[in-house]
């Protein structure tokens, strides 16, 4: 079995986030703003995928002591690009500007 990973994302719930979170905005609706909400953005499903995942963040997959990635990371957008779909890297940027805090998780 292959290694596998996600960056997540954690921060505070708005109108402006309400689009980019794992349910359809229509199930926020009762979430009062500023409250807590984690969010996956991105997957990597391979081995070969996770390590381009973390290598347009600048580090390894196993380098654990840069997993907490932070609230302003500024990874190689043209590397996202090339690996991972818009709509991915649209969900980052948003969520970056909102505030949020980036998490890398492997698996495997």
């Amino acid at each position: 079995m292959g290694m596998e990973a996600r960056i997540i994302a954690g921060g505070p719930f708005g109108p402006d986030v309400a689009n980019y979170l794992e349910y359809a905005a229509e199930c926020y609706k009762s979430v009062p703003k500023g409250t807590h909400v984690v969010v996956t953005v991105f997957t990597a499903c391979s081995s070969t995928m996770s390590r381009e995942l973390a290598s347009a963040f600048g580090f390894g997959p196993w380098d654990f002591a840069k997993h907490p990635i932070g609230k302003d990371p500024r990874p190689d957008l043209d590397h996202l690009r090339i690996h991972f779909d818009a709509e991915s890297i649209e969900q980052f940027l948003v969520l970056r500007r909102s505030g949020f805090t980036f998490f890398f998780l492997p698996e495997g």
